[in-house]
């Protein structure tokens, strides 16, 4: 079972930022499926850069979506986005930790689900304004 399945309720109707949300998602769930399997450290964080790396493009993808369509909020939004990436790189770093896993994977469920559910709902007017969604 995914920590985080997809629920109707993440779909902004953006169909090019839902493609990237449920990525970000299965990252998280294929996360998850690797913790509990007892994988190597080096294949979770192995995975754990490929959620990295997948967020950093779709933050960036995002962002200047939201640059491109003047969103009042860009750069409140920008810093949430900055914050969520030094809190991972906070927690990476506490990697000797037996709580970590739990404590990772409650982060980036909770972070996701707000973030997208709340935050990420404000800019969408704006980038239909400018048809960008």
């Amino acid at each position: 079972m995914a920590i985080m399945p997809w629920i109707d309720s993440y779909a902004l109707g953006v169909t090019w930022i839902d493609d990237q949300h449920k990525r970000l998602v299965d990252l998280i769930n294929a996360l998850h499926q690797l913790m509990l399997e007892g994988a190597r450290p080096d294949c979770v964080e192995a995975i754990l850069e490929d959620l990295l790396a997948y967020t950093d493009s779709h933050f960036a993808e995002e962002e200047r979506a939201m640059e491109q369509a003047g969103f009042a909020g860009f750069t409140l939004h920008r810093f949430k986005h900055q914050s969520m990436r030094a809190e991972v790189e906070k927690l990476k770093r506490l990697h000797d930790q037996p709580s970590l896993p739990i404590r990772l994977m409650e982060f980036l469920k909770s972070w996701l689900a707000r973030h997208i559910c709340e935050t990420d709902r404000e800019y969408v007017p704006a980038l239909r304004a400018a048809n960008l969604g």
